[in-house]
């Protein structure tokens, strides 16, 4: 998750990105059963956003970790809407906790 973004960010340092209106595009997701894993999809989701903000988008404020934990308590809430969510929610919250266990383990890369 996030793949799409942390490319663009890369590549906008050094070309300029162009937008094609006309263009059709097909994707194809890879299935698995990692997306299948509530708890899983909700820790890498929240470990790979961390990662374009600290390490790709040079954001590592306490006002950012502020916005990123409201926006991770929103899309937990917003989820809830969908089906199965009120039934996914503790493995949802779980998987958020999960990943600010792993955020001491995490690499920090600095790039230009």
């Amino acid at each position: 998750m996030m793949e799409d973004l942390a490319l663009s960010v890369r590549v906008a340092r050094d070309w300029k990105l162009a937008n094609v209106r006309s263009a059709r595009i097909r994707h194809e997701s890879q299935l698995g059963t990692h997306k299948e894993d509530a708890r899983a999809v909700a820790k890498m989701e929240m470990i790979n956003r961390l990662y374009v903000m600290v390490n790709l988008l040079n954001r590592s404020q306490p006002t950012d970790y502020l916005r990123l934990g409201l926006w991770e308590t929103f899309a937990t809430v917003s989820a809830l809407a969908e089906p199965g969510g009120i039934r996914d929610l503790p493995n949802v919250v779980a998987g958020k906790f999960d990943a600010l266990r792993s955020l001491r383990s995490l690499p920090r890369v600095k790039s230009n």
